[in-house]
């Protein structure tokens, strides 16, 4: 069997790809990569169908970097050849869960990187909330303020952070999580699998 043949499959949200293929060769050396649209989130049951898809053609093991965005996800990693990364949804995992939870018991609202490119497209026509007032009631009736994740491969899109400020009337900081919780989920996602082997 060649080298290649024998990597795990590693199936991504897409909302991570560019941090994925920043983490480099102790990552790529391992797994082949797939990466979806993050935008299937927003349609659980779609991406539940692909995901179900991608497990059941799997020739090699295979780690899941999502969070539980999907009805059937425990199913999928109850698998022996599936495992699945730590973590609730995206910002848990790049954030960590202590930082997560306490993050969320401070009602804060997260923009991940490659989201915040598609906020637009994500609030005015995936939620319905092309009224701002709509939005702002939204907003604000469950959170307190909203925070970038700037994971640090692109610029701070600062431009589009004052439009979302605006939009919403809440203040929008910046943190910088880098990669090592991502890295260190991904890592331990691979040695559960490594278990199985």
């Amino acid at each position: 069997m060649n080298g290649s043949a024998q990597k795990t499959a590693l199936v991504g949200c897409g909302i991570f790809r560019k941090e994925i293929q920043y983490l480099g060769s102790q990552i790529t050396d391992r797994c082949s990569l797939k990466f979806l649209d993050s935008m299937l989130h927003m349609h659980p049951h779609r991406l539940d169908t692909m995901l179900q898809r991608v497990v059941q053609t799997a020739a090699q093991p295979l780690l899941l970097v999502y969070g539980d965005c999907c009805p059937h996800m425990g199913d999928l990693t109850n698998l022996p050849h599936v495992s699945k990364v730590s973590g609730l949804n995206c910002c848990d995992i790049i954030l960590g869960h202590d930082a997560y939870r306490r993050l969320r018991r401070e009602c804060v609202f997260f923009f991940m990187p490659e989201w915040t490119e598609r906020w637009e497209e994500i609030f005015r026509w995936e939620l319905g909330l092309a009224s701002q007032d709509l939005a702002r009631e939204f907003m604000h009736e469950m959170h307190n303020r909203l925070v970038y994740l700037d994971t640090g491969l692109t610029e701070t899109p600062c431009a589009t952070l004052a439009n979302i400020e605006a939009f919403f009337d809440m203040p929008v900081t910046v943190m910088h999580p880098g990669l090592d919780q991502l890295k260190a989920a991904i890592l331990n996602g691979l040695e559960r699998l490594d278990a199985y082997a």
